[in-house]
């Protein structure tokens, strides 16, 4: 699929738009993100499948999205000492996430495999690795911390183990890449994922209400590579739902975060902007996401 003019347009305004909500209220970004803006975000991340068509656009807005997730960790590690350091592990982290998936998208590139059949492929399997994981995992998260971290840890070694047959499988079957280097070229971003969850986790364990700055500053990280960690962070309540919709998506908050989102909370915006389904009626969404924005840059600025 190839990206308009019309859909270059609204991505770019976009992009533009949120860059400048961000740049106009950084304080109020990172604790109190407008619904207007989470929003927006999310339907741009749901939406945004031919991500080689518009790369140009995506590397343009980077470095912006960079300095607000920056931004955004500095804030954090200043006003709770106590997770000051898990913070810039998560930083750490989530960077060598993107640039294993920088690599990894070299690598499929480089042996010809359609990047995009990669993504629909896992984005399907994904869905289905989630009915397993609720099948196997039936209890709660402990409520000691030790014994938290361990059964999420299991969790998403089983969930990644999942993904990574989901990977394999498309690779194999394009006919341009072997098992073993399909599972070679995997394990990088594989582990890079399992420790930037865990990290993740044990930040919203002790302080729950960071979750959304932690979930909107990976989102920041991760956009230029979204094409693979898209599927594999909605697996596990991390972002927008993507596959993983309804009481499905819930259980997998429920697991994973402790607690199932609540209605009207940001999660929440994220799931109802990944369900609507046809280019006009998220084209709707975007714009007025766009002036709402707008309208909320102008409210700061008089304030």
């Amino acid at each position: 699929m190839r990206f308009s003019f019309a859909h270059r347009l609204l991505l770019t305004a976009l992009l533009a738009t949120t860059c400048l909500f961000v740049a106009g209220s950084p304080s109020q970004a990172v604790f109190s993100v407008s619904k207007a803006g989470i929003e927006a975000v999310s339907v741009w991340w749901s939406w945004f499948m031919s991500f080689e068509a518009c790369w140009g656009i995506i590397s343009s807005a980077q470095e912006k999205g960079k300095a607000m997730a920056d931004s955004a960790l500095k804030e954090i590690a200043e006003e709770y000492k106590d997770v000051a350091d898990k913070v810039q592990l998560f930083q750490e982290e989530f960077n060598k996430i993107v640039e294993h998936a920088t690599e990894l998208r070299e690598q499929l590139s480089e042996s010809n495999i359609d990047l995009a059949v990669v993504h629909d492929y896992m984005t399907q399997e994904a869905a289905k690795v989630a009915e397993n994981l609720q099948k196997e995992f039936n209890k709660p998260l402990p409520d000691e911390m030790d014994e938290r971290a361990r059964y999420r840890n299991e969790m998403i070694s089983k969930g990644l183990e999942g993904l990574e047959t989901a990977f394999v499988d498309v690779c194999v079957k394009s006919g341009r890449m072997s098992e073993e280097d399909a599972r070679r070229i995997f394990e990088p971003i594989k582990k890079a994922i399992q420790d930037g969850l865990l990290v993740a986790g044990n930040i919203v364990d002790k302080h729950p209400k960071l979750v959304q700055t932690i979930i909107i500053t990976a989102v920041c990280l991760m956009i230029p590579e979204s094409f693979i960690l898209r599927p594999i962070l909605s697996l596990f309540g991390f972002g927008p739902t993507g596959p993983i919709k309804g009481s499905l998506a819930a259980w997998m908050q429920r697991r994973f975060w402790g607690g199932a989102v609540a209605r009207g909370s940001w999660f929440a915006f994220f799931q109802r902007a990944g369900m609507f389904k046809g280019f006009w009626g998220k084209a709707k969404v975007i714009l007025a996401a766009i002036l709402a924005l707008i309208e909320n840059v102008r409210a700061s600025s008089s304030a």
